[in-house]
Parts: structure tokens; sequence; C-alpha cells
């Protein structure tokens, strides 16, 4: 059965992680040939509300990540930047939201070698789970119409009133997205009961622990804070 690592960290405390994360992913989009993605730069290295979530195989290669930003002073969210020449009315809706306690989920990739073994979703539980920890109340993200389905699992809901009934092309023609927000992620009332078990058990040992198969697939993983001294376990917004 294989083993894996999910390391969650605040970007600014390891720079190293950051890298590690970067060059994995930008890897990923160029092999898909996708360079416009607006996550893939690497100023979120330093930004004070971001949050991170590597995965790493047995061998320590880094097989896939996801990303939480949060809504903080002076920063857009990257959704705001994907589509406000799409929308302007994006602007309006992320600011409605609290700051540091609302962020999008973005940037989630897994390597091809992972491909169809439940990676992305099991990171995508991943940082749901987390959001209590670090004090996130709510969610945003940007779904490609074929990961729909693993997003509104979890209890997402589409805003409809942005482009076509919620569909717009992104992030180029071939592709099409949505906006989709979960307003109570410590709840998850409209969650699939086995999805949020498994965030749960997450939750309650404090993102530091190892689960056999989550949700079914064939991984034993290792859940922990990764780079942060055991008495600051806690990520602190700042």
């Amino acid at each position: 059965m294989e083993r894996a690592r999910f390391a969650g960290f605040k970007a600014n405390e390891f720079k190293e992680g950051c890298e590690e994360f970067a060059r994995g992913h930008v890897a990923v989009l160029q092999k898909y040939k996708i360079t416009n993605i607006t996550t893939n730069n690497l100023q979120w290295f330093t930004h004070p509300g971001m949050f991170v979530i590597s995965a790493k195989n047995t061998d320590g290669q880094v097989i896939g990540g996801i990303r939480l930003q949060s809504i903080y002073q002076g920063y857009k969210l990257p959704v705001q930047t994907a589509i406000s020449y799409l929308d302007p009315q994006i602007d309006e809706i992320i600011e409605a939201y609290p700051k540091y306690k609302t962020a999008e989920i973005c940037a989630l990739w897994n390597s091809p070698d992972y491909a169809k073994q439940g990676v992305s979703k099991l990171l995508f539980h991943a940082a749901i789970a987390l959001c209590p920890i670090i004090g996130i109340e709510s969610l945003v993200t940007i779904c490609a119409e074929y990961t729909v389905k693993m997003v509104e699992n979890v209890g997402f809901k589409t805003i409809r009133s942005i482009g076509d009934n919620g569909l717009f092309s992104y992030p180029t023609p071939e592709y099409q997205a949505r906006v989709l927000v979960l307003d109570d992620v410590l709840g998850m009332p409209d969650c699939e009961p086995e999805i949020r078990g498994h965030m749960m058990t997450l939750r309650e040992h404090n993102f530091d622990t190892e689960l056999t198969k989550p949700t079914g697939y064939n991984f034993i993983i290792t859940y922990e804070y990764r780079e942060l001294p055991r008495e600051d376990r806690l990520f602190k917004m700042g």
C-alpha cells in the first residue's frame, strides 16, 4: 500500500517548501501546455495569508499540492485576477466576505504518475479540514467542469450570476470553469457523510494523525504541520 505525507505550512515561513511545490506545479502545467494560470507565479511565497499543503511519496518527491489564500488587506484573490475582465462583479462578491476568515482554494495539482489515484481529492479534503485550525470559515474556488463533482460533493455551490449561468472559459477557450463558494466550512452541512467523517477526523486530531485508505483510496497518509515548532503548531496570520 502506498504511503504519502501531507504536510501543511505557512508559505512565508518555509521558502524551500514553496520552491518544491512551485517546481512540481509548473512541470504539470507545462505538460498540458497551460501557461496563463494566475496562481502560477512566485509572489505567493511571501504572502502573509497563504497556507500550503504539499504531498510527498516515500522517496521524498513532491507528488501534489494545494494552496489556501486568505482574503488579506492589499491582496486580490487569484479568482479576482483571473475573471475580473469577464465579470467585474467578482470583486464585489469577494469584498462582501470577511477578511482573514475567507480563503480561496487554488493551485491544486498532482503528478501525472499519480493520476486517478485520488491524490487531488485527498488534498482538496485536507485543505478544507485544515480551515478551522487556521481560522478560515468560508471558501471560494475556481473549478473546471471535469472536477466539479469533487467540489460539489463537499457542499460548494456555483455562483450562477457569473458568466453564462455560472460557466465561463478558463484558463483557455477549450476549458469551461465556474466559481463556487462554501459558506460554512465549519459545519459543512451539504458534504457527503463519508467525506465529512474523514475531514472531521483530521480536525479532531488537529491535523496530526495517520489515516489508512481515507475515503477508499489505496493510501496510508500521515497528516502533519511542517517546519513549525511543536509549541506553535497553530498557524498565525501576519
